[in-house]
């Protein structure tokens, strides 16, 4: 009972309980039936808080009246109602009277006493007059007993109320010792657990650590021995090639790397064509390469279960992530964030450690098509330093304001989109206030001749130190353009109306397009089709019902102009024809035709407005079908291949050269303002957007549709997918109209004054002069077999490599006093080196051997105390015979080394991986690579003639010179900018002379005689091209310039 008052009881407890005392109630006293009777009468009144458990009390009952449970006049009446039932039909005992007449007055009370005395004692009464007398007797003894019953029960609440008052809180003090004792043992649990699981971790480290490190040395030795040039090489046949994504100066993307064709979609496709679809796979991978000495094509199937160990997509593992957390490196910071490619947006979270930067892939596929897509199933986490960023830039991704895109000082870009601005903000704010060393704020910094000056990117370009492709360049990564989204691609402008002339004159104004107008307004003709259509846009309310008109559908740059372009080049070659349904396009639809397509642009299609790519001014390979696609035959049955040049053009080089030629012209520089205006400038919205005909869909405009505040996921995708196809207008830079060029570039350099050249001694060093070059506008001389490591503002930092010791070490010295400051480890004594190069920051370090192996270092500063270490990172072999020259290009991220065998290698300096061979011939001498176009050059020797050789940075070979007789010992080249003029390359003889040749054709173009009496040992050129500098093996040093210029030589000698 005492249970029941207190409320403690659920509903089944309470019906059992109910049962259980009212059998037991039966067989004993009336007292306690009477007992019983009132506890169960007061739970079921209306006044306790418990009434509810009747109803699994009656849950039995057989022809019950539900309609009971309806009446809301006294609800406690049905209750006492139901009771009695039950107590009437269930027990042979009559209740007791007193509790009747409780009963009788309540219901009387209630004007339910004929019924309800009928109902519960199953008579009638036989007159009325008993049914009155009774009546009255029951209400008279229930009024006497109803003021003591009231009494008796305020006293007891009373009672009851005090001790529960003082029950609250010693069981208040019950459960928070019970907290404490339960806090102190989960504690000492976790350090007993802790305590036994550390040696546990440690293992665990210790073997996660065991296999990173052998599973990366496995895949190095794998791909040490089977490249084209190890001992195991693979077929040639077998190996095919797609764009780097690695960038060079001013953003250009000219590299390509190689892959396996079992990793190539079009071949893998016709490999599951074949019969005899299932094979066996071999125990050992290493058995697909190391049981023949090369590999041929029926191979090629079971090069499948080489993917994970030739991924060339994979930076970093999950397991490497962590590896470098168990090394005890703190995360400072965690966000939600998708990394952008491309051609996929993996889902993941970007970690912010003490030293590096992490995205930690963890893209849940959407479906298993997906998956099985090798352009979007590659798992990509990533790590890089702090000290390895170079640029940090907002970006905008779905016209959000929400993405991040970090440049990376070896030429890696990456960009990550968050889940809103306020995320982005967090993570931008957090990079810029870490230690960032490499940190280059390219807006307001530039080099001019040596010299650091700060200015605006504009004012730099209207003074003339940057060029119209740098500038339009910088332009789009200001304005949100990135290569990693092709929906939001760079664009440049067309620049040619003439292709189809058999020369053109580059000062002739009529050749170019018109800069001042869309390329939709190019003729009047299709223009007004244009305007027509805006008119009538503007009649039904705009598209879409937005009330927005515009005059294209389409815009000037999409994804789908983006391939078009690129249809030739992996990897955008696979995303086309995913694009595209899984097959090329129709032939005739194809890019094939470079005039063709300005026509498409400007004049004859109403739906193609397109600008173009910056890779019409760099790159190569995308005007040929270098992988032999077979992009289908046209109706005229004529089969598309390599791309159609306008008819001026002699070769695709020469057209990228007229192409950027024409970019730097004076009469583009005085009209690429006009251009600007429509693309980043204040034509590019509103109503001088619509005078100049410069309007496009609206979808295509920031802030013209929020996808984050639809709800209905069907409608939002569906809004991505307009935004993507139709493309994203860049971010509009200039509010007013942009300022006009006041000057040009000079074009006066060593090259186009050659003929006027003439040579002065400068100074001598009285010793073997083995190393010239120029830092911050001043020469440094070194001797022999030395070349400069670094320098560093503070001048006590300036150090140099030394090779040819007695020991056969490479040491590193002091510039000036020559104090050796340590060595870099060898491993191999015996191992003569033979040439070193360092990249122009320094942090790569390459040399090169007898024994026909080059070894490269990295130099790193370590955060902690900032000192600088050198490290061992690689040991690169493809040679067969000593290694005579070396040269590491920072611009391009490659090192390129010649040998005796009549080889030069081109080296992957990132992956520090073999990219390819070029075949010279004969001995190679020397070699250099061009920093502005990462062009090639190399000498050779054949018998007693020495030939200077060109190639483009991706192995095409473009020109070879005429033998020449007096011995080659140097080499450099002028360092002008593509588009500004042609290079020369400069020579130095044993006979002291100075040959002179032309950078493209590699003619002769003068030589400078009887100025050094012996041969010449060293040659630089100066960084404003004005000037170059000349040592020999007798120490003397000679400057060569233009007569109209001033000597602007100073003097640093490190000897």
């Amino acid at each position: 009972v005492n249970m029941c008052m207190e409320s403690s009881m659920g509903r089944s407890q309470f019906s059992m309980f109910i049962d259980s005392v009212r059998r037991k109630a039966l067989g004993e006293t009336d007292d306690i039936r009477s007992h019983f009777e009132k506890t169960v009468f007061y739970i079921l009144s209306a006044d306790h808080t418990t009434p509810n458990a009747l109803f699994s009390t009656i849950s039995n009952l057989e022809n019950f009246d539900l309609t009971l449970l309806r009446t809301r006049e006294k609800p406690f009446v049905i209750r006492l109602i139901l009771i009695l039932k039950h107590l009437s039909r269930n027990s042979d005992v009559m209740v007791a009277e007193k509790s009747w007449k409780y009963c009788l007055y309540l219901l009387d009370n209630c004007k339910y006493l004929p019924e309800t005395f009928h109902f519960i004692n199953g008579t009638y009464p036989e007159n009325e007059s008993e049914v009155v007398l009774r009546n009255e007797n029951t209400q008279t003894k229930i009024m006497k007993n109803e003021k003591k019953e009231h009494f008796l029960f305020n006293s007891w609440y009373e009672d009851f109320t005090l001790q529960l008052h003082e029950i609250k809180p010693r069981e208040n003090n019950l459960r928070s010792k019970l907290i404490d004792i339960r806090d102190i043992i989960t504690t000492d649990v976790y350090h007993v657990c802790t305590n036994m699981m550390r040696p546990l971790v440690e293992y665990v480290k210790k073997i996660m650590e065991d296999d990173k490190l052998i599973r990366q040395n496995w895949k190095e030795i794998l791909r040490s021995v089977t490249h084209p040039r190890a001992c195991w090489a693979i077929d040639p046949s077998l190996i095919h090639w797609e764009q780097d994504a690695t960038e060079g100066p001013m953003r250009m993307r000219k590299r390509l790397k190689p892959i396996l064709a079992h990793q190539h979609p079009i071949i893998r496709s016709l490999l599951k064509e074949r019969e005899n679809d299932e094979f066996e796979v071999r125990s050992n991978p290493a058995d697909v390469y190391l049981s023949t000495n090369r590999i041929d094509v029926e191979s090629m199937r079971e090069l499948y279960i080489l993917d994970t160990i030739f991924d060339e997509h994979e930076d970093f593992a999950i397991d490497d992530f962590v590896s470098e957390v168990f090394r005890g490196e703190n995360i400072n910071h965690c966000s939600e964030c998708s990394h952008i490619t491309p051609f996929n947006q993996r889902g993941g979270e970007l970690l912010l450690g003490e030293d590096n930067v992490y995205f930690v892939d963890t893209h849940i596929f959407k479906s298993k098509e997906e998956e099985k897509r090798r352009i979007t199933s590659v798992r990509k986490s990533l790590n890089f330093t702090f000290s390895d960023i170079k640029e940090i830039h907002k970006r905008r991704y779905i016209l959000r304001n929400n993405a991040l895109e970090i440049f990376l000082i070896n030429g890696k870009t990456y960009l990550f989109a968050f889940n809103s601005q306020e995320e982005r903000d967090q993570c931008y704010d957090l990079l810029r206030s870490m230690d960032l060393p490499n940190f280059v704020n390219y807006e307001s910094e530039v080099f001019v001749d040596g010299k650091l000056t700060k200015m605006s990117i504009t004012e730099k370009w209207k003074k003339g130190y940057i060029t119209n492709f740098e500038y339009l360049t910088h332009l789009n990564t200001l304005s949100g353009r990135s290569f990693n989204d092709l929906t939001q691609y760079p664009v440049f402008p067309y620049i040619f109306a003439d292709y189809s002339s058999e020369e053109i004159d580059l000062n002739n104004p009529e050749i170019y397009r018109k800069l001042d107008k869309p390329m939709g307004a190019q003729t009047e003709k299709r223009l007004q089709k244009f305007i027509e259509k805006y008119d009538a846009l503007m009649e039904m309310g705009g598209a879409d019902g937005s009330n927005e008109p515009y005059y294209y559908g389409t815009h000037y740059s999409n994804l789908a102009t983006v391939l078009y372009f690129l249809v030739r080049v992996e990897p955008y070659s696979q995303y086309f024809v995913e694009f595209q349904g899984g097959k090329f396009d129709c032939a005739d639809r194809c890019f094939h035709d470079i005039g063709q397509s300005w026509e498409l642009s400007s004049r004859i299609s109403t739906s193609d407005v397109k600008e173009i790519i910056p890779e019409f001014f760099y790159l190569l390979e995308f005007l040929y079908n270098d992988n032999d696609f077979d992009l289908g035959v046209k109706q005229n049955e004529v089969r598309v291949n390599d791309i159609v040049l306008p008819t001026w053009s002699k070769s695709p080089r020469h057209f990228l050269e007229m192409h950027r030629a024409a970019l730097e012209s004076p009469i583009v520089s005085a009209n690429i303002h006009n251009w600007i205006d429509l693309i980043f400038g204040y034509k590019q919205r509103g109503y001088a957007a619509y005078l100049s005909y410069n309007v496009f869909h609206y979808l295509t405009y920031e802030g013209t549709v929020d996808i984050t505040i639809i709800d209905n996921p069907v409608e939002r995708e569906s809004i991505i997918t307009q935004i993507n196809n139709f493309g994203q207008t860049p971010l509009q830079l200039f509010e007013d109209e942009h300022p006009h060029r006041n000057a040009l570039l000079t074009r006066e350099n060593i090259a186009s004054h050659i003929d006027k050249l003439i040579s002065k001694p400068i100074f001598t060093t009285r010793k073997h002069v083995g190393f010239l070059t120029y830092v911050n506008n001043k020469v440094i001389a070194l001797g022999k077999k030395r070349v400069i490591l670094w320098q560093n503002k503070r001048s006590t930092d300036n150090r140099c490599l030394q090779w040819g010791n007695w020991n056969g070490s490479l040491r590193i010295l002091a510039l000036y006093d020559e104090k050796f400051l340590g060595s870099l480890s060898w491993s191999v004594q015996r191992d003569t080196i033979t040439c070193v190069s360092v990249g122009k920051n320094g942090r790569v370090i390459a040399a090169g051997a007898e024994s026909s192996l080059v070894r490269i270092w990295h130099r790193k500063t370590i955060k902690k105390n900032r000192e600088v270490e050198i490290e061992r990172v690689a040991v690169l072999d493809g040679h067969s015979d000593s290694v005579n020259c070396i040269h590491t290009s920072t611009e391009y991220s490659i090192i390129v080394s010649g040998s005796e065998d009549g080889t030069c290698i081109i080296w992957d300096a990132n992956r520090l991986r073999y990219i390819r061979t070029l075949e010279v011939g004969g001995i190679v001498c020397g070699v250099i690579v061009h920093p502005w176009s990462g062009d090639i050059y190399a000498i050779n020797k054949i018998e007693q003639d020495y030939f200077i050789h060109l190639w483009n940075i991706n192995g095409k070979k473009i020109s070879v010179s005429e033998p020449f007789r007096d011995t080659m010992t140097c080499m450099t080249i002028s360092k002008i900018k593509p588009g500004l003029g042609r290079n020369v390359v400069i020579v130095g003889h044993q006979s002291g002379n100075i040959s002179f040749w032309e950078s493209e054709e590699l003619t002769k173009v003068r030589v400078i005689d009887s100025v050094h009496r012996a041969p010449i040992s060293a040659l630089d050129v100066s960084p404003d091209n004005t000037n170059c500098i000349s040592g020999d093996t007798s120490g003397w040093c000679y400057g060569h310039y233009a007569k109209m210029e001033k000597t602007p030589i100073s003097l640093e000698l490190g000897l």
